[in-house]
């Protein structure tokens, strides 16, 4: 079964690649941008910026297609300290990425 993951996005910026973090079990490999660092936290790989507010979050997910994807992500993120939800309509972009912002808390921080 092909897996996709999704990233929420609060904040990005276009930089060079520093880090590349490998997982290799999900056959999964990216780079970390330069400002940006980040770490495994439970199921999440959590992203922040030196200077930037906000943060990325990646996250395996059971969606087989960029449409159950976005359904998925319009559905918001909640779980223990964290409420989150979309701040506009996710959009498809291409066959394999959905894009989108939430706003709401992350570990007692409000974020947009």
């Amino acid at each position: 079964m092909k897996r996709l993951f999704y990233l929420f996005l609060f904040i990005t910026t276009a930089t060079q690649a520093q880090t590349l973090i490998s997982f290799q079990e999900l056959g999964l490999s990216f780079e970390i941008p330069n400002g940006w660092n980040g770490q495994l936290q439970d199921e999440f790989y959590i992203m922040g910026h030196e200077t930037i507010p906000g943060l990325m979050i990646l996250s395996q997910n059971s969606s087989t297609s960029s449409s159950e994807l976005k359904a998925l992500a319009m559905e918001g993120v909640y779980d223990e300290g964290v409420q989150l939800k979309p701040v506009v309509n996710f959009e498809l972009k291409g066959n394999n990425k959905v894009e989108g912002f939430y706003e709401g808390t992350f570990n007692g921080s409000q974020h947009r």
